[in-house]
């Protein structure tokens, strides 16, 4: 949970960073890819628990890819897509991300036990 957290945390940082300053919408989902990626390196590295080397880059791609569907999620959910929701803009990377990274870590960890 500490990865998935890690990564999501990541990638928000980022792609409101640079997201807020540019003019279309895919620099702030892609610089948070790449901080992801940055992250993953050094996971694999250090072999953090429960992952054992190249492991977590599965686990990292699904973070990179469903993110930012998270956000297309959110957006979809609202009446429109200025309503104010500040709870939801805070959630919305885990709406996708936080229940498929349930699901396949179990079956990571009971393959690798």
């Amino acid at each position: 949970v500490i990865i998935l957290m890690v990564f999501v945390m990541v990638y928000d940082a980022s792609d409101y960073l640079v997201g807020s300053g540019s003019s279309n919408g895919f620099e702030g989902p892609f610089a948070g890819g790449l901080f992801i990626v940055a992250v993953a390196s050094l996971v694999a590295v250090t072999e953090v628990p429960p992952f054992r080397g190249g492991d977590v880059w599965t686990f990292a791609l699904l973070t990179v890819l469903a993110c930012p569907a998270g956000q297309l999620l959110a957006s979809a959910m609202l009446p429109s897509s200025g309503a104010r929701a500040p709870a939801l803009r805070r959630l919305d990377s885990l709406l996708i991300v936080a229940p498929t990274w349930a699901g396949l870590i179990g079956l990571y960890l009971q393959q690798i036990a």
